[in-house]
């Protein structure tokens, strides 16, 4: 689909914008009391507080630690204000997580306020004090009437197969209602013009995510129109009820004004909608279907950018990408080396390339406000440790094309704070680099645990591409600790992955201490095989004599890990 002139124009957030919108970082303070119930086995005696990121679209957690009476004290900085959840610990697999996707209550800070949340779960009770107590206490009252005195409409309509013109009416007909309702709270309860806005950003934005998210439940194809012609109607029904804050509905040229507001950076329905907005976008950007690759330009990549290959590997490679257009003939384990080697930078390939396209599609955008956001976003997508290296080859076209220089210096600098911590981190003396020459054959496993006889040995299967592998690297590091000084050997077995250098670097990065290994896709072959791996991480439990007790042990945090490792000490 060719985006027109007329849908650019809705996107999010143009220059002046976000200039204004964000701000000088500042500190804020939140003490209190927090009493918590434990209601199930996986409940943990920890919260946290948490908001999401407008850009990035994940959440950013401030853990909160308490003394044994509840007591707490947190600081950390703001850049605008933020609607601020509040969420419990749970145990997953014997490690504690924040779980972000349930809320308790929320409510609202500013950079440079210092603020008190009493919070007691059983009986319940919530109270604010200090800065904006006011605000966040009137807040928190008109959130209980207004989920009393509102019913939930989706609810009613989500088994039911609706048409476009359908989930716009049902839109439509919920707008209404919640109107009504804060029409009628406000004139009875006197509240702060920050708090009628927040209500109104809520109705506003929570209606047009619902409906953009039934129209993808419905299966309908939803087009940035559709929003545009949603939002012209959600004004014309803001209009008749002359309840909205003042200035939040005008008739202006621009197709979608709430896209672009400022005064709503913070609010998390706001931040809903632009994500489900941007997943329009996205959804109506296309790409081809069919991912063709020439062997002649996966091997001039991996030329390029892999000089660490042997020599050997290196004069193979040059010659595919250099000969192959002269119908060169190779002998098979010519070939069957190359597939070898193609495949184990395949998946690299593909995407850096999947990148360089979706960023080409956004920089080929006219609207100046929709491209830089859009290219901004889809580059802060792989802004982690496993995708990271990916952003290298496209970083310069993005820095040519993005002009807003607020996003384009905020992105660059974390970009070059995660490149710093993945390269330049110093790996620990006790992360032992092991050679994997001369490991070779069907018993390769075997082989290898020969040298720890004596030793109870955790095996650790992981990659470095692998995103819940890396995630483990935590927990692993807990359950070595629980171990430190009893004899226990952790051996991380990296299978299937592009090249050593990246190895290194995850290594330093997540602190891995044990006796690490690299294995070639021909030997990460037979370890598949010996140890049956489905999926990685896969974990596995050696006894003292080298024998495999459990080829498919627990992740480091299970309870029963730690259980089965001090029974083959004990043995």
């Amino acid at each position: 689909m060719t985006l027109s002139a007329k849908i650019i124009l809705s996107f999010l957030l143009p220059l002046f914008v976000i200039q204004n919108g964000f701000g000088q970082k500042l500190n804020v303070t939140i003490k209190g009391n927090i009493k918590l119930l434990k209601q199930t086995d996986r409940d943990v005696d920890q919260c946290c507080f948490h908001y999401s990121d407008v850009l990035t679209g994940k959440p950013v957690v401030v853990p909160i630690r308490r003394d044994t009476a509840g007591n707490y004290t947190v600081s950390f900085e703001l850049e605008h204000y933020e609607q601020i959840y509040f969420s419990k610990a749970i145990n997953y697999k014997g490690q504690e997580i924040y779980d972000t996707g349930m809320t308790y209550f929320s409510f609202f800070d500013k950079p440079g306020q210092t603020m008190q949340v009493n919070y007691v779960q059983r009986p319940y009770s919530l109270t604010f004090g200090g800065d904006f107590s006011k605000e966040n206490n009137q807040y928190n009252a008109y959130t209980k009437q207004f989920n009393r005195g509102v019913k939930n409409i989706y609810s009613e309509f989500f088994d039911k197969e609706l048409s476009p013109e359908e989930v716009k009416e049902m839109g439509l007909q919920s707008f209404k209602e919640q109107l009504t309702f804060n029409k009628k709270y406000f004139n009875e309860h006197p509240t702060s013009s920050f708090v009628q806005q927040q209500a109104y950003f809520n109705t506003l934005y929570k209606t047009q995510h619902a409906v953009i998210s039934y129209n993808f439940h419905n299966k309908n194809h939803e087009t940035l129109a559709m929003i545009n012609d949603f939002y012209q109607a959600l004004n014309i029904t803001g209009h008749t009820f002359k309840d909205a804050p003042k200035g939040t509905l005008s008739n202006i040229t621009d197709p979608n004004p709430s896209l672009k507001n400022a005064a709503a950076l913070g609010n998390r329905d706001y931040k809903s909608f632009l994500s489900s907005y941007f997943g329009t976008l996205q959804a109506n950007l296309k790409f081809d279907t069919v991912e063709t690759v020439l062997f002649t330009d996966i091997a001039k990549y991996i030329h390029d950018k892999h000089p660490e290959l042997n020599k050997a590997d290196s004069l193979l490679v040059e010659r595919f990408f250099i000969n192959d257009t002269l119908h060169t003939k190779y002998t098979k384990y010519e070939k069957k080396t190359m597939s070898a080697i193609t495949n184990r930078y395949a998946n690299e390939f593909l995407e850096i390339r999947h990148n360089r396209a979706e960023l080409n599609k956004y920089l080929a955008i006219t609207d100046p406000e929709l491209r830089d956001v859009g290219a901004t976003i889809a580059m802060y997508k792989n802004l982690d440790l496993n995708h990271i290296e990916s952003l290298g080859p496209i970083i310069d076209a993005y820095k040519k094309g993005v002009k807003n220089t607020y996003l384009k210096n905020k992105f660059l600098a974390e970009y070059a704070d995660k490149l710093d911590q993945l390269h330049h981190s110093k790996i620990s003396a006790l992360s032992i680099l092991n050679s994997s020459d001369g490991l070779t054959g069907s018993d390769l496993l075997k082989k290898l645990l020969e040298k720890y006889k004596g030793k109870v040995v955790y095996v650790d299967v992981w990659a470095t591409w692998c995103g819940p592998c890396i995630a483990g690297m935590g927990p692993s590091q807990t359950l070595r600790g629980k171990l430190k000084g009893r004899g226990v050997v952790f051996l991380y077995l990296c299978l299937d992955s592009p090249d050593k250098s990246a190895w290194k670097n995850v290594i330093a990065a997540k602190n891995i201490e044990g006796e690490n290994y690299f294995f070639d896709h021909r030997q990460s072959s037979m370890i598949y095989k010996e140890l049956d791996v489905k999926y990685i991480p896969h974990y596995a439990l050696v006894d003292k004599n080298g024998n495999l007790m459990n080829k498919d042990a627990g992740a480091p945090l299970e309870p029963k890990t730690l259980e089965q490792i001090n029974s083959l000490l004990m043995n």
